[in-house]
């Protein structure tokens, strides 16, 4: 299994710190809207202890 880096570019789980719904996987630099709460909201405003990260190359990563 592949070690994630911090380096490299990774996926994130953003979710709403108002609402607390999962909005979108997407890279750390991305800013996602909720429409609930009418916010912007960015890598850093997820306040988790232990964030959701996926390698975009990973096999895990399949749409249906």
């Amino acid at each position: 299994m592949k070690e994630i880096g911090m380096d490299k570019n990774i996926l994130i789980e953003f979710s709403c710190p108002r609402c607390k719904r999962t909005l979108a996987w997407a890279n750390k630099s991305a800013i996602v809207y909720c429409k609930v709460c009418d916010k912007w909201i960015r890598a850093k405003d997820n306040k988790q202890i232990n964030p959701t990260m996926l390698d975009p190359d990973s096999d895990q990563l399949i749409l249906f």
